[in-house]
Protein backbone atom coordinates (compact mmCIF):
# COMPACT_ATOMS: atom_id res chain seq x y z
CA UNK A 1 0.00 0.00 0.00
CA UNK A 2 1.29 3.21 -1.30
CA UNK A 3 1.68 5.52 1.97
CA UNK A 4 1.33 9.10 -0.26
CA UNK A 5 -2.51 7.34 -1.38
CA UNK A 6 -3.83 7.95 1.66
CA UNK A 7 -5.31 5.44 4.39
CA UNK A 8 -6.54 2.34 2.61
CA UNK A 9 -10.30 1.43 3.79
CA UNK A 10 -10.89 -1.52 5.79
CA UNK A 11 -11.91 -4.08 3.12
CA UNK A 12 -9.08 -2.59 0.50
CA UNK A 13 -6.98 -3.61 3.38
CA UNK A 14 -8.53 -7.06 3.92
CA UNK A 15 -8.76 -7.81 0.20
CA UNK A 16 -4.65 -7.93 0.30
CA UNK A 17 -5.24 -10.72 2.90
CA UNK A 18 -4.78 -14.21 1.75
CA UNK A 19 -8.21 -15.91 1.49
CA UNK A 20 -7.96 -18.16 3.60
CA UNK A 21 -6.65 -16.10 6.85
CA UNK A 22 -9.25 -12.77 6.07
CA UNK A 23 -12.42 -13.99 7.75
CA UNK A 24 -9.97 -14.56 11.37
CA UNK A 25 -8.16 -11.26 10.77
CA UNK A 26 -11.11 -9.78 10.36
CA UNK A 27 -12.49 -11.46 13.63
CA UNK A 28 -9.73 -10.06 15.07
CA UNK A 29 -10.49 -6.55 14.37
CA UNK A 30 -14.26 -6.76 15.07
CA UNK A 31 -13.27 -8.11 18.46
CA UNK A 32 -10.93 -5.29 19.52
CA UNK A 33 -13.45 -2.74 18.54
CA UNK A 34 -15.92 -4.63 20.79
CA UNK A 35 -13.30 -3.98 23.72
CA UNK A 36 -12.07 -7.55 23.76
CA UNK A 37 -8.05 -8.56 23.58
CA UNK A 38 -7.93 -11.62 21.16
CA UNK A 39 -5.49 -13.69 20.18
CA UNK A 40 -3.56 -12.16 17.31
CA UNK A 41 -2.36 -14.78 15.18
CA UNK A 42 0.18 -14.67 12.02
CA UNK A 43 -1.87 -14.38 8.85
CA UNK A 44 -0.24 -14.58 5.15
CA UNK A 45 -0.87 -12.49 2.54
CA UNK A 46 -2.50 -12.48 -0.98
CA UNK A 47 -0.37 -14.04 -3.54
CA UNK A 48 -2.31 -12.57 -5.82
CA UNK A 49 -1.32 -9.39 -5.31
CA UNK A 50 1.49 -9.40 -2.95
CA UNK A 51 4.20 -11.73 -2.83
CA UNK A 52 3.42 -14.81 -0.36
CA UNK A 53 4.40 -12.92 3.37
CA UNK A 54 3.93 -14.52 6.73
CA UNK A 55 2.94 -11.50 9.46
CA UNK A 56 2.78 -11.36 12.84
CA UNK A 57 0.22 -8.52 13.75
CA UNK A 58 0.34 -6.62 17.12
CA UNK A 59 -2.73 -4.25 16.93
CA UNK A 60 -4.41 -1.22 19.38
CA UNK A 61 -6.90 0.67 19.31
CA UNK A 62 -7.34 4.74 20.19
CA UNK A 63 -10.75 5.28 22.38
CA UNK A 64 -12.05 8.65 23.09
CA UNK A 65 -13.18 9.41 26.51
CA UNK A 66 -16.92 8.42 25.75
CA UNK A 67 -14.87 4.79 24.84
CA UNK A 68 -15.71 5.05 20.82
CA UNK A 69 -12.95 3.68 18.33
CA UNK A 70 -10.83 6.27 17.28
CA UNK A 71 -8.72 4.61 15.15
CA UNK A 72 -6.71 1.38 14.45
CA UNK A 73 -2.94 1.49 15.35
CA UNK A 74 -0.15 -1.40 15.27
CA UNK A 75 3.07 -3.25 14.00
CA UNK A 76 2.96 -6.21 11.72
CA UNK A 77 6.45 -8.50 11.79
CA UNK A 78 7.29 -9.88 8.76
CA UNK A 79 8.03 -13.66 10.04
CA UNK A 80 8.64 -15.17 6.67
CA UNK A 81 11.73 -16.64 7.24
CA UNK A 82 11.47 -17.13 10.41
CA UNK A 83 8.11 -19.25 9.36
CA UNK A 84 9.84 -21.53 6.71
CA UNK A 85 12.54 -22.18 9.30
CA UNK A 86 9.75 -23.43 11.75
CA UNK A 87 8.32 -25.67 9.13
CA UNK A 88 11.28 -26.88 7.94
CA UNK A 89 12.37 -28.08 11.78
CA UNK A 90 8.91 -29.76 12.16
CA UNK A 91 9.48 -31.57 9.15
CA UNK A 92 12.95 -32.72 9.83
CA UNK A 93 11.87 -33.60 13.51
CA UNK A 94 8.97 -35.11 12.00
CA UNK A 95 10.72 -37.53 9.31
CA UNK A 96 13.59 -38.22 12.61
CA UNK A 97 10.76 -39.51 14.53
CA UNK A 98 9.58 -41.58 12.17
CA UNK A 99 12.39 -43.45 11.68
CA UNK A 100 14.00 -43.53 15.35
CA UNK A 101 10.72 -44.90 16.25
CA UNK A 102 9.95 -47.45 13.48
CA UNK A 103 13.55 -48.81 12.62
CA UNK A 104 14.97 -51.51 14.38
CA UNK A 105 18.27 -50.26 14.67
CA UNK A 106 19.10 -48.49 17.47
CA UNK A 107 19.93 -44.54 17.30
CA UNK A 108 22.11 -43.27 20.31
CA UNK A 109 24.39 -40.37 21.80
CA UNK A 110 27.13 -40.67 23.81
CA UNK A 111 29.15 -38.00 25.74
CA UNK A 112 32.77 -38.84 24.82
CA UNK A 113 33.93 -37.39 28.32
CA UNK A 114 31.74 -39.24 30.66
CA UNK A 115 31.20 -42.31 28.27
CA UNK A 116 27.76 -41.89 29.26
CA UNK A 117 24.61 -42.64 26.84
CA UNK A 118 22.37 -39.49 26.69
CA UNK A 119 19.51 -40.48 24.25
CA UNK A 120 18.66 -43.67 22.79
CA UNK A 121 15.81 -44.05 20.18
CA UNK A 122 12.58 -46.78 21.09
CA UNK A 123 14.12 -49.51 19.45
CA UNK A 124 16.99 -49.75 21.95
CA UNK A 125 14.31 -52.17 24.08
CA UNK A 126 14.19 -54.63 21.16
CA UNK A 127 17.91 -54.86 20.95
CA UNK A 128 18.43 -54.68 24.64
CA UNK A 129 15.71 -55.55 26.49
CA UNK A 130 15.82 -51.94 29.11
CA UNK A 131 13.51 -49.25 27.62
CA UNK A 132 15.68 -46.34 27.64
CA UNK A 133 14.74 -44.52 30.37
CA UNK A 134 16.97 -47.27 32.39
CA UNK A 135 19.97 -46.84 30.78
CA UNK A 136 20.18 -43.32 30.54
CA UNK A 137 23.58 -41.76 32.20
CA UNK A 138 24.96 -45.37 31.54
CA UNK A 139 28.52 -45.59 31.21
CA UNK A 140 29.11 -47.95 27.90
CA UNK A 141 31.50 -50.38 29.65
CA UNK A 142 28.47 -51.84 31.25
CA UNK A 143 26.47 -52.31 28.70
CA UNK A 144 28.69 -54.74 26.98
CA UNK A 145 31.36 -57.63 27.17
CA UNK A 146 34.59 -56.71 28.66
CA UNK A 147 36.82 -57.47 24.82
CA UNK A 148 33.98 -55.56 22.97
CA UNK A 149 34.71 -52.54 25.41
CA UNK A 150 38.71 -52.61 25.06
CA UNK A 151 37.87 -52.50 21.43
CA UNK A 152 35.66 -49.63 21.45
CA UNK A 153 37.77 -47.45 23.66
CA UNK A 154 40.87 -48.39 21.50
CA UNK A 155 38.76 -46.76 18.86
CA UNK A 156 37.81 -43.87 21.21
CA UNK A 157 41.34 -43.00 21.86
CA UNK A 158 42.31 -43.65 17.77
CA UNK A 159 39.30 -41.43 16.99
CA UNK A 160 40.01 -38.42 19.43
CA UNK A 161 43.72 -38.10 17.54
CA UNK A 162 42.63 -38.08 14.16
CA UNK A 163 39.90 -35.81 15.35
CA UNK A 164 42.85 -33.48 16.36
CA UNK A 165 45.02 -33.77 13.42
CA UNK A 166 42.53 -33.02 10.73
CA UNK A 167 40.26 -31.43 12.97
CA UNK A 168 37.17 -33.37 11.00
CA UNK A 169 34.79 -35.81 12.01
CA UNK A 170 35.91 -39.21 12.58
CA UNK A 171 33.71 -42.28 11.35
CA UNK A 172 34.00 -45.81 12.64
CA UNK A 173 32.32 -49.48 12.18
CA UNK A 174 32.77 -52.54 14.80
CA UNK A 175 31.36 -55.61 16.13
CA UNK A 176 30.77 -55.77 19.44
CA UNK A 177 28.76 -57.88 21.98
CA UNK A 178 25.95 -55.98 24.05
CA UNK A 179 24.64 -57.32 27.33
CA UNK A 180 20.81 -57.88 27.47
CA UNK A 181 18.77 -57.32 30.05
CA UNK A 182 18.33 -61.11 30.98
CA UNK A 183 22.43 -61.42 31.01
CA UNK A 184 22.39 -63.41 27.47
CA UNK A 185 24.61 -61.57 24.55
CA UNK A 186 23.28 -60.11 21.76
CA UNK A 187 26.12 -59.79 18.67
CA UNK A 188 25.80 -55.94 17.13
CA UNK A 189 27.60 -54.13 14.41
CA UNK A 190 28.20 -49.89 15.59
CA UNK A 191 28.63 -47.50 13.23
CA UNK A 192 29.68 -44.25 15.06
CA UNK A 193 31.15 -40.78 14.63
CA UNK A 194 33.04 -38.77 16.75
CA UNK A 195 32.39 -35.10 16.38
CA UNK A 196 31.92 -31.82 18.65
CA UNK A 197 28.00 -30.35 18.99
CA UNK A 198 27.35 -26.58 18.21
CA UNK A 199 28.95 -25.71 21.84
CA UNK A 200 31.94 -27.45 20.63
CA UNK A 201 31.41 -30.50 23.51
CA UNK A 202 32.74 -33.77 21.78
CA UNK A 203 29.23 -35.90 21.38
CA UNK A 204 29.75 -39.74 19.73
CA UNK A 205 26.58 -40.25 17.38
CA UNK A 206 26.12 -43.98 17.18
CA UNK A 207 23.30 -46.64 15.35
CA UNK A 208 23.37 -50.15 16.67
CA UNK A 209 22.31 -52.97 14.51
CA UNK A 210 21.79 -56.80 16.37
CA UNK A 211 23.12 -59.09 13.58
CA UNK A 212 22.44 -62.01 14.98
CA UNK A 213 20.93 -63.56 11.93
CA UNK A 214 23.88 -62.29 10.02
CA UNK A 215 26.01 -63.96 12.25
CA UNK A 216 23.98 -67.24 12.10
CA UNK A 217 24.16 -66.72 8.45
CA UNK A 218 27.38 -66.68 7.44
CA UNK A 219 28.71 -69.63 10.25
CA UNK A 220 25.70 -71.64 8.12
CA UNK A 221 27.28 -70.27 4.55
CA UNK A 222 31.02 -71.26 6.21
CA UNK A 223 29.90 -74.58 7.14
CA UNK A 224 28.45 -75.33 3.66
CA UNK A 225 31.66 -73.92 1.84
CA UNK A 226 33.91 -76.52 4.47
CA UNK A 227 31.64 -79.29 4.08
CA UNK A 228 31.80 -78.82 -0.27
CA UNK A 229 35.82 -78.11 0.36
CA UNK A 230 35.80 -81.64 2.20
CA UNK A 231 33.81 -83.25 -0.15
CA UNK A 232 35.57 -81.86 -3.32
CA UNK A 233 39.11 -82.79 -1.44
CA UNK A 234 37.64 -87.02 -0.50
CA UNK A 235 37.89 -87.85 -3.84
CA UNK A 236 41.17 -88.78 -6.01
CA UNK A 237 40.15 -86.86 -8.93
CA UNK A 238 41.42 -83.42 -9.79
CA UNK A 239 38.22 -81.23 -9.88
CA UNK A 240 38.26 -77.71 -11.84
CA UNK A 241 35.84 -74.95 -12.44
CA UNK A 242 36.80 -72.92 -15.27
CA UNK A 243 35.32 -70.28 -17.78
CA UNK A 244 35.37 -70.98 -21.45
CA UNK A 245 38.69 -69.03 -21.50
CA UNK A 246 39.98 -71.41 -19.40
CA UNK A 247 39.97 -69.19 -16.25
CA UNK A 248 40.31 -71.39 -13.09
CA UNK A 249 37.29 -70.30 -10.75
CA UNK A 250 37.67 -73.02 -8.23
CA UNK A 251 40.01 -76.39 -7.80
CA UNK A 252 40.33 -78.86 -5.16
CA UNK A 253 43.81 -80.12 -3.40
CA UNK A 254 44.44 -82.72 -5.99
CA UNK A 255 43.83 -80.29 -8.74
CA UNK A 256 46.67 -77.79 -7.31
CA UNK A 257 48.58 -80.87 -6.41
CA UNK A 258 49.05 -81.62 -9.97
CA UNK A 259 51.37 -78.38 -10.09
CA UNK A 260 52.48 -78.59 -6.77
CA UNK A 261 50.94 -75.15 -5.26
CA UNK A 262 47.79 -74.77 -2.93
CA UNK A 263 43.87 -74.35 -4.64
CA UNK A 264 43.45 -70.88 -3.92
CA UNK A 265 47.08 -70.10 -5.20
CA UNK A 266 45.80 -70.93 -8.73
CA UNK A 267 42.81 -69.00 -8.88
CA UNK A 268 42.31 -66.79 -11.64
CA UNK A 269 45.41 -68.47 -13.92
CA UNK A 270 44.66 -70.18 -17.11
CA UNK A 271 44.52 -73.95 -16.50
CA UNK A 272 45.66 -73.90 -20.57
CA UNK A 273 48.86 -72.37 -19.34
CA UNK A 274 49.19 -74.16 -15.95
CA UNK A 275 49.78 -76.99 -18.41
CA UNK A 276 52.51 -78.44 -20.51
CA UNK A 277 52.55 -77.76 -24.33
CA UNK A 278 51.42 -81.64 -24.86
CA UNK A 279 48.57 -81.80 -22.20
CA UNK A 280 47.26 -78.31 -23.06
CA UNK A 281 46.70 -78.90 -26.70
CA UNK A 282 44.40 -81.81 -25.79
CA UNK A 283 43.04 -80.06 -22.93
CA UNK A 284 41.81 -76.76 -25.60
CA UNK A 285 40.65 -79.20 -27.69
CA UNK A 286 37.79 -81.11 -25.50
CA UNK A 287 36.92 -77.91 -23.91
CA UNK A 288 36.25 -76.58 -27.72
CA UNK A 289 34.37 -79.39 -28.34
CA UNK A 290 31.93 -79.24 -24.84
CA UNK A 291 31.49 -75.40 -26.28
CA UNK A 292 30.79 -76.58 -30.06
CA UNK A 293 28.56 -78.91 -28.88
CA UNK A 294 27.44 -77.42 -25.46
CA UNK A 295 27.22 -81.22 -24.10
CA UNK A 296 29.42 -83.17 -21.75
CA UNK A 297 32.23 -84.82 -23.21
CA UNK A 298 34.44 -88.21 -21.51
CA UNK A 299 37.31 -89.76 -22.55
CA UNK A 300 40.91 -90.98 -21.98
CA UNK A 301 43.73 -89.09 -23.17
CA UNK A 302 47.50 -89.70 -22.96
CA UNK A 303 49.90 -86.77 -21.67
CA UNK A 304 53.41 -86.44 -20.64
CA UNK A 305 53.58 -90.10 -20.25
CA UNK A 306 50.58 -90.41 -18.30
CA UNK A 307 46.80 -91.41 -19.04
CA UNK A 308 43.92 -89.54 -17.70
CA UNK A 309 40.11 -90.46 -17.55
CA UNK A 310 38.61 -86.96 -18.15
CA UNK A 311 35.21 -85.62 -18.07
CA UNK A 312 34.10 -82.16 -19.07
CA UNK A 313 30.68 -80.85 -18.03
CA UNK A 314 29.14 -77.35 -19.46
CA UNK A 315 27.38 -74.84 -16.89
CA UNK A 316 25.07 -72.65 -18.30
CA UNK A 317 23.33 -69.14 -17.52
CA UNK A 318 19.98 -67.81 -17.46
CA UNK A 319 20.58 -67.03 -20.95
CA UNK A 320 21.21 -70.62 -22.26
CA UNK A 321 24.75 -69.99 -22.62
CA UNK A 322 27.94 -71.36 -21.09
CA UNK A 323 29.19 -69.63 -18.20
CA UNK A 324 31.85 -72.46 -16.74
CA UNK A 325 32.88 -75.71 -17.44
CA UNK A 326 33.63 -78.61 -14.51
CA UNK A 327 36.14 -80.73 -15.32
CA UNK A 328 36.96 -84.35 -13.69
CA UNK A 329 39.94 -85.51 -14.04
CA UNK A 330 42.14 -89.22 -13.13
CA UNK A 331 45.62 -90.28 -13.41
CA UNK A 332 44.94 -93.63 -14.44
CA UNK A 333 48.15 -94.51 -15.48
CA UNK A 334 49.19 -97.00 -12.58
CA UNK A 335 45.87 -98.51 -12.91
CA UNK A 336 46.11 -99.25 -16.47
CA UNK A 337 49.69 -100.72 -15.99
CA UNK A 338 48.26 -102.95 -13.89
CA UNK A 339 45.04 -103.97 -16.30
CA UNK A 340 47.52 -104.65 -18.85
CA UNK A 341 50.09 -106.38 -16.45
CA UNK A 342 47.07 -108.58 -15.59
CA UNK A 343 46.23 -109.35 -19.36
CA UNK A 344 49.82 -110.49 -19.72
CA UNK A 345 49.88 -112.42 -16.54
CA UNK A 346 46.75 -114.14 -17.93
CA UNK A 347 48.03 -114.54 -21.45
CA UNK A 348 51.13 -115.87 -20.24
CA UNK A 349 49.11 -118.52 -17.93
CA UNK A 350 46.64 -119.66 -20.58
CA UNK A 351 50.49 -120.07 -22.92
CA UNK A 352 51.68 -122.46 -20.14
CA UNK A 353 48.12 -124.47 -19.80
CA UNK A 354 48.20 -125.06 -23.47
CA UNK A 355 52.09 -126.00 -23.31
CA UNK A 356 51.50 -128.45 -20.93
CA UNK A 357 48.18 -130.11 -22.69
CA UNK A 358 50.52 -130.02 -25.56
CA UNK A 359 53.16 -132.25 -24.24
CA UNK A 360 50.98 -134.55 -22.19
CA UNK A 361 49.36 -135.60 -24.89
CA UNK A 362 50.46 -139.55 -25.64
CA UNK A 363 52.10 -139.72 -22.24
CA UNK A 364 51.35 -142.75 -19.70
CA UNK A 365 52.34 -142.70 -16.97
CA UNK A 366 53.30 -145.95 -15.02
Amino acid sequence: IDPSAGVPSVEEYLRRIHPEDRQMLSDTIIKLNQGEEPEQREFRTNPAILPLWVLKPAYSVERDQSGKVVSFFGTQLDVTDKKKAEEELERVNTNYQLISENTRDVIWLMDYETQKYVYFSPSFQRLRGYSPEEVLDENIKGSMTEQSYQLVAKELTDGFTELQQTGKPVSTSIQVELIRKDGTIVPSEITATLAPDARGKLQVVGISRDISERIKTEEALRFSDDTNKAILNSTQDSIYLIDPEGVIFMANLVAAARYKTDPEKIIGMNVFELSSPEASVIRRKMTQEVLATQESYSGEYKADGRTYQASLYPLFDDTGKIKFISIYSRDITEKQLLAEKEKQESEDLKFINDVNEYLNKGLTIR
